[in-house]
């Protein structure tokens, strides 16, 4: 319950009730180094897979985003085996993946990536999610997060939810309306 109502307020804090277009970018007051619901440069992308290693945080943004967009021009990326090396960008290109070809094993790897790591952390593996359009199984990942979230963990679940309403909108629409109506159990009620 604390970690929820740390979660709201962080959401609260974040959009503003009221808030002026004079105020910080929203992404950026949670802290967050990328701006969800920016468009891919297409020439950004492609210098950066070029040299990885010059910023795979910001290449893990760009890919996940192009997933986000089901961009098929960045296909090409799925087959250079040396951008997996990172971890981060490797689960970004899982996301790009299952979004583009719909494989389900590229969705299976997210979740299995994410089932390891600290619960209730700023993880890349929240981070990515929250540019899967997939509203059961991510969802039920995200549950477990909130209930050990803190701190960071709660800013990165904040920003799941925030990006994937802007991304989604209508989706997002939709899995509110099933949760309102009893359809969209959360991770609790599953078990």
């Amino acid at each position: 319950m604390r970690n929820r109502i740390a979660v709201l307020f962080i959401a609260v804090i974040a959009f503003g009730c009221g808030s002026s277009p004079q105020q910080t970018d929203k992404w950026a007051a949670l802290g967050i180094d990328y701006n969800p619901t920016e468009k891919v440069d297409p020439r950004e992308l492609h210098q950066l897979a070029a040299e990885p290693e010059q910023n795979a945080r910001r290449l893990m943004w760009l890919i996940s985003r192009a997933a986000a967009e089901k961009d098929d021009q960045f296909q090409y990326l799925l087959k250079r085996p040396g951008l997996r090396k990172d971890e981060d960008v490797d689960l970004a290109l899982a996301n790009y993946d299952y979004s583009l070809n719909g494989r389900q094993e590229c969705l299976d790897y997210i979740l299995e990536k994410d089932a390891v790591t600290t619960k209730g952390g700023d993880t890349a593996t929240v981070l990515v999610m929250s540019f899967v359009d997939e509203w059961d199984r991510t969802i039920d990942a995200i549950k477990e997060h909130e209930r050990h979230a803190d701190g960071a963990g709660g800013i990165a679940i904040a920003a799941f939810w925030m990006a994937r309403e802007a991304l989604f909108p209508e989706n997002c629409r939709r899995y509110k309306e099933r949760v309102r109506q009893g359809e969209a159990p959360d991770a609790e009620q599953r078990r």
